[in-house]
């Protein structure tokens, strides 16, 4: 595993999207979904698409209702049938990634994953 220095040029090529689409398919990333009580939360966690350190992303918002509003980091309508959340996730390894500020958590990269939520009334 090679550290590779922070990621400034393209910190949001599809690249790295498409890369986290084929590390959840392979259960190296893994990507959840909570609606609880007018909360929802998400937690990414796994390989990084880009420097393939071991990192855990967390963030949490106002649980979404039937019908309108938007989903975590985004803007895009999400009703309660079960369909995907898209989540905007960046990279928080602890990895040594020369030019990173101190300031700054990861390599530096972001990426959208969609997951399906669990919903929970309680």
């Amino acid at each position: 595993m090679t550290d590779l220095p922070y990621e400034r040029t393209h910190p949001r090529a599809f690249a790295w999207t498409d890369k986290a689409f084929d590390l959840l398919q392979s259960g190296e990333l893994r990507g959840e979904v909570h609606r609880r009580a007018g909360l929802e939360t998400a937690v990414v966690a796994g390989s990084c698409p880009r420097c393939t350190h071991q990192f855990r992303f967390e963030t949490s918002r106002d649980a979404v209702v039937t019908g309108g509003g938007g989903t975590l980091a985004t803007r895009d309508v999400v009703t309660d049938d079960g369909e995907f959340v898209p989540i905007d996730v960046s990279c928080r390894c602890e990895g040594t990634h020369d030019g990173r500020l101190e300031t700054e958590h990861g390599c530096g990269i972001l990426f959208r994953i969609e997951v399906r939520p669990d919903t929970h009334d309680g």
